[in-house]
This record gives structure tokens, sequence and C-alpha cells, in this order.
């Protein structure tokens, strides 16, 4: 998954795309934790 990042981040010149997916993936994990608990 990590790969996966760091090669959009080099595709992506802006970084636009690149917040907006760690944005998701962050609010992913945040979902996750609170169904865990």
């Amino acid at each position: 998954m990590a790969c996966f990042i760091f090669i959009i981040r080099g595709m992506d010149g802006d970084g636009m795309f690149y917040r907006l997916l760690t944005k998701i993936i962050m609010m992913n994990v945040f979902y996750s934790l609170i169904e865990f608990i």
C-alpha cells in the first residue's frame, strides 16, 4: 500500500490527489477503529 501511494505521489504534480487519498485512508482507519471499539 505504501508503494502504491508513493507511485501516485510521483505521478501527481500538485499533490492534490495525494492529499485527498491520504484523507480517505485516514477516514477509513478512523472508522475502523470506532467499529473495533
